[in-house]
């Protein structure tokens, strides 16, 4: 078995190229001669520099490893999480475009846990540290199906309510469900504006931070670009998905028929469906974290789980992919069991509700700057 070898995180790459930025300042700090500018830019550049997130092939266990390291001498070590090969239950890999992920399911004292891992290429590392571990993974691609037959559970009243409302009654089951416009994919047509949009942004920050020096300004720009972005989207989204020949988005479900709103078909037309209509309808679910807690040394995360897509297929062709930030994907998935629809459940690699992680990030942007700005003064 071959040790020692590391797969790069999406995360370090993004800290890579923020570091070449801070490098890029650090050459005009010194050619303006703003030797204060030059200190906290290529201090920047080598924290940014430093940072690791790698997956490591260790013995006979998986490192998941975040530290500051630079010149081969550690710095620091933030956190190290150690999965042993023989505790693994599933692997999963998922390859896309424009990064890679690996889903590890592995058991943990008295329970089972899922370790998300993000990278951008590395194909053949990745498989070939996979196929080291002995342990059979299943290999996806991003919008196929499993390259090994995977195939999703098919779904009951029982399944959905033990993994959606295991610790809480499902309640009343609703036959009228509200889709959220501005939750919708964002079309095709639509995302060169919203680059547009966020390119302005971050035009606008480079230039009060390269200017002023202005960190705090800075950063709270910065914020507000990250946040653009799913900003502008809601905004275009909420215009693209608003049809004015049927401007009702609920979806009904009866014990004969499916009422399905215009915006979930690409020729915006609404449709009722009869039951005999619907050949499957296709749940994709995660977990997310909602908050954490304390057990002597160790912490423990208390998730919920979402759904990632909903897809209605039927004879009248398939809809487009609604999340739970657009419907309650619960709600919907318990009316159309109750009503014996056919239901199919897998769980999935992507991130549960996306938006709110992302603003957080915006957040702590924000929060850093006023910290940066705080220590400037100072020093």
């Amino acid at each position: 078995m071959s040790q020692g070898l590391q797969i790069k995180s999406l995360r370090e790459w993004i800290a890579t190229i923020l570091a070449g930025f801070f490098s890029l300042l650090v050459v005009l700090a010194i050619v303006s001669g703003d030797i204060e500018s030059v200190v906290i830019n290529m201090l920047f550049a080598l924290l940014l520099a430093a940072y690791q997130r790698r997956f490591i092939l260790d013995n006979d266990a998986l490192l998941i490893r975040s530290q500051l390291k630079l010149f081969g001498i550690g710095i620091t070590t933030f956190s190290v999480k150690r999965i042993t090969l023989s505790s693994l239950d599933e692997l999963v890999l998922t390859c896309g475009h424009a990064k890679n992920e690996l889903m590890l399911t592995f058991s943990s004292e008295h329970s089972t846990q899922v370790e998300r891992f993000d990278f951008r290429g590395q194909d053949e590392l990745i498989k070939r540290i996979l196929a080291d571990t002995g342990i059979d993974y299943t290999l996806r691609s991003k919008g196929a199906a499993s390259k090994k037959g995977h195939k999703a559970a098919v779904a009951s009243k029982d399944t959905v309510a033990d993994i959606f409302y295991r610790h809480t009654s499902p309640g009343e089951i609703l036959l009228s469900h509200s889709v959220s416009r501005f939750a919708m994919p964002l079309p095709n047509s639509q995302r060169k504006t919203v680059y547009i949009a966020v390119a302005i942004g971050l035009l606008i920050t480079i230039g009060v931070v390269s200017s002023s020096q202005n960190w705090i300004a800075g950063c709270v720009l910065l914020a507000l670009t990250y946040l653009s972005y799913w900003l502008v989207r809601a905004h275009l989204c909420n215009q693209y998905y608003f049809i004015g020949q049927s401007p009702q988005s609920d979806i009904v479900v009866d014990e004969q028929y499916l009422q399905l709103p215009a915006l979930l078909f690409a020729d915006k037309k609404a449709r009722k469906v009869a039951k005999e209509q619907v050949r499957s309808i296709e749940a994709r679910w995660n977990y997310y974290v909602v908050d954490s807690y304390s057990i002597g040394w160790s912490r423990r995360k208390i998730k919920r789980p979402h759904v990632v897509s909903l897809t209605f297929i039927t004879d009248e062709g398939p809809t487009i992919a609604v999340s739970n930030m657009a419907i309650n994907g619960q709600a919907l998935l318990l009316a159309l069991t109750h009503k014996n629809y056919p239901v199919s459940l897998e769980r999935s690699t992507k991130q549960a509700l996306p938006m709110l992680f992302h603003i957080r990030i915006a957040v702590l942007l924000g929060v850093v700057g006023i910290i940066i700005s705080s220590m400037i003064r100072f020093l």
